[in-house]
């Protein structure tokens, strides 16, 4: 297996058994994703309140949807509040009037114009979250990649203005599982 490699890119390789079920899979996910959201740290600049995660997905059912039903999700130090959105206009209105802190794309969505949304949240100093290297080339901050029967994250460093810093653990812990 072969991958492209990107300057200031590190892979965290979790090899988890995937199901047949959608719903299972989904559980994998959601998990991993609660585990990585709880090893970044943020910038106390973004305020006293919770954070937004704002998810573009194209079902009820995807990994954030199962993580938004965990009591209690956090990504650091702060408590997160969810936002789902099926389409991209209706999060850019919302991002616009209310703001996101975090976002996160489903790979079927990286074929879309998510290339000024992901230049915002940079620029914001916010994390971007998706499903594909190719998310992870245009600049996104970490990518879950189902390859074969592994999990794999793939995590590029934050800019020194962003407003979160990954924990050692996501930027030097090279294999989480065999």
């Amino acid at each position: 297996m072969s991958y492209i490699v990107f300057r200031r890119l590190k892979f965290i390789l979790l090899c988890l058994p995937f199901f047949s079920q959608a719903s299972d899979i989904s559980q994998v996910e959601s998990r991993f994703l609660y585990w990585t959201l709880q090893h970044i740290n943020w910038d106390a600049s973004v305020g006293n309140g919770p954070l937004t995660f704002c998810a573009l997905t194209t079902s009820d059912y995807s990994s954030v949807h199962t993580l938004a039903n965990y009591q209690s999700v956090r990504s650091g130090q702060y408590f997160l509040e969810f936002e789902f959105f099926k389409e991209i206009e209706p999060l850019v209105n919302y991002k616009v009037e209310h703001g996101c802190h975090l976002f996160y794309f489903e790979a079927i969505f990286d074929n879309m114009n998510i290339q000024n949304i992901l230049q915002s949240a940079k620029r914001q100093g916010f994390l971007t979250i998706g499903q594909s290297e190719k998310f992870v080339q245009q600049n996104g901050n970490l990518a879950f990649i189902k390859k074969e029967n592994k999990l794999i994250l793939m995590t590029n460093a934050p800019d020194e203005e962003a407003k979160f810093k990954f924990s050692d653990i996501l930027l030097t812990h090279p294999v989480l599982g065999k």
